[in-house]
């Protein structure tokens, strides 16, 4: 089995006074964390990322395969993250989370979904988009 894995961080740029970069006040985003994964000519694109905003936040991780989901895993965060104490932790959950994924992959522990769960995760996925959009051009 060959491996290969590629790390890259997006970084972005506005941060708000507690170090959340942010469109709003209330939005949260944070750089998240994107990996290609070769194994044996099967290249999996691992991507998590922040969603929510500062008092509902929540974690998804998206398994990519040929430009298809195969896979999200989505944690939701108890509570706001409305301290230095809770971000911190809240980071660590994002990179343990998509660490994680990435262990199953390569231990052949991970389970891909269905085709019916993976067509209305993309469709989720698109709906989730059009709204952020939608609110973006009206702000």
């Amino acid at each position: 089995m060959s491996l290969s894995i590629y790390l890259a961080k997006f970084e972005c740029m506005e941060y708000n006074l507690n170090g959340m970069a942010a469109a709003s006040e209330k939005r949260m985003l944070l750089p998240g964390h994107n990996d290609n994964i070769d194994i044996e000519g099967e290249v999996y694109h691992v991507q998590s990322e922040t969603r929510g905003d500062v008092d509902s936040p929540y974690i998804v991780t998206l398994v990519f395969i040929g430009g298809s989901i195969v896979y999200r895993r989505k944690t939701e965060w108890l509570g706001a993250v409305d301290s230095d104490e809770a971000l911190t932790q809240f980071k660590q959950l994002l990179r343990d989370q998509h660490f994680s994924v990435i262990a199953e992959i390569q231990d052949n522990t991970f389970k891909r979904v269905s085709i019916e769960e993976q067509r209305r995760i993309e469709m989720d996925e698109r709906e989730l988009i059009a709204r952020f959009l939608d609110e973006w051009a009206s702000e």
